[in-house]
């Protein structure tokens, strides 16, 4: 099992929410008030670098097709996405630590619907990368190949705790790097955070990109701003699912296992966090791990992250109902929402749930979660040529973790 020794008191103790400062050196913001940022800790997934602005907000790193989608959202999904509050300048220095620190200059901000913002959002073209050599149909025909799969696959329970599956996929890793992606093995105690490999990661990609060159010198980036979805709970625990099941090209699709999630449901694990009231601690499971899990595996986990406020006694098994029920709620709501939007795509979306963990086992509060969809930077515009009616991947995807959320025991 991965753990961290964090408990809930040091979620915001430990300096890890922004703080503002007078920075005397540097380029032409000399002696501008700005903010230091911090790792965005309870980031589970993604590649991108995001901080804590202050305790509601997130910066983002700018993509122009995600900021049109949110400067453009459908309004049937205004429910169903975190709150956009506008984009911001943040310089990135080097360090000798081999880490970024990250300054935001507030006096930089475009908010929502302000007439600097407007004339930065630029339509992008229709189609990202992701939409490429008829992907759309490739993409189509798996979910039709699949369909007999949804009622199947949520029959019998395969009785494996997060644990076994870390052995059984451990033992089957044939990866013999040292690098962190190559780190397969579930039960690696020395597990970085996601956010820590994601920040390095952004150190090396700055390094390699500006050389020895910097003298100093800020590197300059724009950042979005979005509600930080996790700031009301404690100890929260969250869950990234990919949704969709659009494969990149034909190479890897034959690579692809057959019997994987994201072929046979539409979903594949990008990331989750879930919190250990008696231990008080994390258990941690990323993109590598969601990559080897089979449907069984796939569904167990599920289970276990509904699972979690069920152990106890005093009405936990009332939390884990509601906690069930209101997701199959939430989701189903979102499908029928997205069943409004045609000739459209959304591309690398994933499916974001979050729950407070740390509830007392007499607590009387009722434990509520949210589910968002976030991750628009491979949105797709408009085309009812290249990809008519609704998305149909994305359709699947939902409509197969519904299936298996309905036929958890309560």
């Amino acid at each position: 099992m991965i753990v961290t020794k964090l408990t809930p008191n040091q979620n915001v103790k430990s300096g890890i929410m922004s703080t503002e400062v007078k920075v005397e050196s540097g380029s032409s913001d000399k002696s501008a008030n700005q903010i230091v940022l911090k790792g965005f800790k309870h980031q589970v997934g993604g590649r991108a670098s995001i901080y804590y602005y202050d305790r509601k907000t997130l910066c983002k790193p700018y993509v122009s097709r995600e900021l049109y989608f949110y400067s453009n959202t459908p309004p049937q999904l205004n429910d169903f996405i975190p709150k956009f509050k506008g984009l911001i300048t943040v310089h990135l220095f080097h360090e000798d630590d081999m880490q970024l620190t990250a300054y935001a200059l507030p006096r930089t901000l475009l908010e929502p619907g302000s007439s600097k913002l407007k004339s930065i959002v630029e339509q992008p073209k229709t189609h990202s990368k992701r939409c490429i050599k008829k992907m759309d149909q490739l993409q189509t025909s798996i979910c039709t190949m699949e369909a007999d799969t949804e009622k199947s696959v949520c029959v019998g329970v395969a009785a494996m705790s997060i644990e076994e599956i870390c052995e059984s996929n451990a033992a089957d890793s044939q990866q013999s790097t040292e690098s962190f992606d190559s780190q397969s093995s579930l039960n690696v105690e020395e597990r970085k955070l996601w956010s820590t490999k994601v920040l390095m990661d952004a150190w090396v990609k700055s390094k390699l990109g500006n050389g020895e060159n910097l003298s100093g010198k800020p590197i300059k980036k724009q950042f979005m701003l979005l509600k930080n979805i996790t700031s009301k709970y404690q100890s929260p625990c969250v869950l990234d699912l990919k949704v969709g099941t659009c494969i990149r090209n034909n190479d890897k699709l034959i690579k692809l296992d057959h019997f994987s999630t994201r072929v046979q449901l539409g979903l594949r694990l990008c990331g989750m966090q879930m919190f250990d009231r008696e231990k008080q601690s994390y258990t941690y499971l990323n993109k590598y791990d969601g990559e080897k899990l089979s449907v069984d595996q796939l569904r167990s986990i599920l289970q276990q992250y509904f699972a979690n406020t069920k152990s106890g006694v005093d009405g936990t098994t009332t939390q884990h109902t509601n906690l069930l029920d209101d997701a199959i709620k939430s989701l189903t709501n979102l499908h029928l929402a997205m069943e409004t939007i045609k000739n459209r795509r959304f591309y690398s979306c994933s499916i974001l749930l979050v729950y407070e963990g740390f509830i007392g086992v007499r607590s009387s509060r009722r434990c509520k979660i949210e589910v968002k969809i976030i991750d628009f930077a491979h949105y797709c515009l408009d085309d009812a040529q290249l990809h008519p009616g609704v998305d149909t991947g994305l359709m699947f995807g939902i409509s197969n973790l519904l299936s298996l959320l309905e036929s958890f025991p309560k």
